[in-house]
Formats: structure tokens, C-alpha cells, sequence
């Protein structure tokens, strides 16, 4: 009866630990093939800390020459950030807070883009240029 208790228990520890681990170090699942033709869907971390929205907006503004907010862009072809931060929502993967945006280039063909990062820099890049 103890063995069976001990296996329980270090299954249970095992299983918590993978979870923690998951969570940690992969947020946002593994790399995955292109599942859709002009998809692409990066995976990467960046040295950069964010604590709230404002964070991650300064965080797109210091970047903003690798993700062009083309549906936020006003008739001068500048970000309307204030759109951006309202556009901006927050959800959980576990206990790690992610911000989310989704929004397109000016090309004519695009899709739609989403960008999500977690609060300690993991970011996924999911962009769909078109049929």
C-alpha cells in the first residue's frame, strides 16, 4: 500500500512539475508547422519586462518598424496609440498575464495579425498575409 502511495504521489509531483515547466518556459504551446498557406506563426522572447498596458504599448512603439499597425494608422500615417491601447486586451495562461492585440497591415491582401506577449517578454507573432 505505501509503494502505491509513493507512485501516486511522484506521479502527482511529476505531472505539477511538466505543467510549471509548460507554463515557464513554453506559454504558448511549442512551434508548430505552418498549418495554413501565407501563415506564419513565430515564437520568441525579448529582454523586456511588462507590468501593464502601458508597458506593452511603449514596448510596440520602441518596435514599431517590426509590426506595422497599418488599422491603427490615422490619415497622416502615424499610430493613433491611443486606439492602440484601447484595442489592447489581457488574458491569462495560467498565472502568467498576456496582452493581446490583433490588427492588420495597410497591404490589401492581409488577413489580420495577432501579436500576444506574456509579461516576461514571450512573444507570438501570428500573421496571415492572404489567400
Amino acid at each position: 500500500m505505501k509503494v502505491i502511495k509513493h507512485n501516486i504521489i511522484f506521479l502527482a509531483l511529476l505531472i505539477l512539475t511538466l505543467f510549471f515547466i509548460k507554463i515557464e518556459f513554453f506559454p504558448f504551446g511549442y512551434v508548430k508547422e505552418e498549418a495554413l498557406p501565407n501563415t506564419s506563426i513565430y515564437y520568441y522572447k525579448v529582454d523586456t519586462k511588462i507590468k501593464n498596458k502601458n508597458d506593452f504599448i511603449n514596448y510596440l512603439k520602441a518596435n514599431n518598424k517590426k509590426y506595422e499597425l497599418g488599422s491603427f494608422m490615422n490619415n497622416k500615417n502615424k499610430v493613433n496609440w491611443k486606439k492602440v491601447l484601447k484595442s489592447t486586451h489581457i488574458y491569462f495562461i495560467g498565472w502568467k498575464k498576456v496582452y493581446s492585440i490583433h490588427y492588420r497591415t495597410l497591404e490589401l491582401q492581409c488577413n489580420g495579425y495577432k501579436l500576444d506577449m506574456t509579461s516576461d517578454g514571450y512573444i507570438k507573432d501570428y500573421r496571415s498575409a492572404g489567400k
